[in-house]
């Protein structure tokens, strides 16, 4: 995991990356969030090892196969660590993800994410693309839609995901706990995955003035409307659960602080009281009038 200068990395990106190829992803996740607030943050370096982009047309196998046979031909490398190339497209469950290194580094690499289709049921779908090197895979995650919602464009020109609907999508994607832990340690713990994300959402409310982070039910209903048409009544009832149950559970709490603060909150000194704050003001703040614009009551 490196110390990555968040606006360095997307000037690095738009020159790196194809420019006809500029408007089809956005880059969400840490780099995109630390970007947001580079300056609540004071230009601090984050850690992170990738830059995740979510491509617009990830369903379209022939443009995705393109695109990333011309990144390779642009002398961009990829990153095997996580599995080889396979011979054939099935099963989906065994092909490697498209990460590839830029030109001639290796501080940083990319990772190709795709964009869910309406309402979506599985949790996670695999687009099967093939490369000179093999068959790969572009995984479309069910609430990954959210963060192409509204894209803000930075200063590079590179689309960015705002903070609020990275926020959104982390929450729908975790109504529990659960049991998986992370497979790379952050700081020397493998934390809960649910308490890694639910961490990001606690530091991005930290970061939010609540003048603005009141905004947020509006757009979160938006997004949830269109990605989700006729489900969006449910996910906007059930938004906020795993929250809800982060706040119960004093070891899972623990575990988002330290991957808030080993993350995006790095030096600034956020105790565990203050994102718990936070936490309490995003409840009411916009996961309550959410619920009532969904038509059901808020109950504590």
């Amino acid at each position: 995991m490196s110390l990555l200068d968040p606006a360095r990395v997307l000037e690095n990106l738009r020159s790196d990356l194809p420019a006809r190829h500029h408007r089809s992803f956005v880059v969400v996740g840490s780099l995109a969030a630390a970007y947001h607030f580079r300056r609540a943050l004071a230009s601090r370096a984050i850690r992170t090892k990738d830059a995740d982009l979510v491509v617009f047309h990830a369903g379209d196998v022939r443009a995705c196969q393109a695109m990333a046979g011309e990144f390779l031909d642009r002398g961009w490398t990829p990153r095997e660590s996580y599995g080889s190339p396979r011979p054939r497209p099935r099963p989906l469950g065994t092909l490697p993800f498209i990460r590839l290194y830029p030109p001639g580094s290796r501080q940083y690499f990319i990772e190709f994410l795709g964009l869910p289709g309406n309402d979506p049921v599985a949790p996670k779908a695999i687009t099967p693309v093939r490369l000179p090197s093999g068959w790969h895979g572009i995984p479309r995650f069910r609430f990954m839609g959210a963060v192409a919602h509204g894209p803000r464009r930075s200063e590079s020109g590179l689309l960015t995901a705002t903070p609020s609907m990275m926020a959104l999508s982390n929450l729908l994607s975790h109504r529990s706990l659960g049991m998986h832990r992370v497979s790379q340690p952050l700081g020397g713990r493998k934390v809960l995955r649910s308490s890694k994300d639910l961490g990001r959402v606690l530091a991005i409310a930290f970061l939010t003035p609540r003048e603005e982070r009141e905004t947020w039910a509006a757009g979160w209903r938006a997004a949830l409307e269109a990605g989700f048409p006729r489900q969006w009544r449910g996910h906007a009832r059930r938004c906020g659960l795993g929250l809800e149950a982060l706040l119960r559970d004093p070891a899972g709490f623990r575990e988002a602080h330290h991957a808030a603060t080993f993350g995006l909150l790095a030096g600034l000194g956020a105790t565990e009281d203050a994102l718990r704050g936070a936490a309490e003001q995003l409840l009411a703040d916009v996961l309550v009038p959410l619920r009532e614009q969904a038509g059901a009551a808020w109950e504590r």
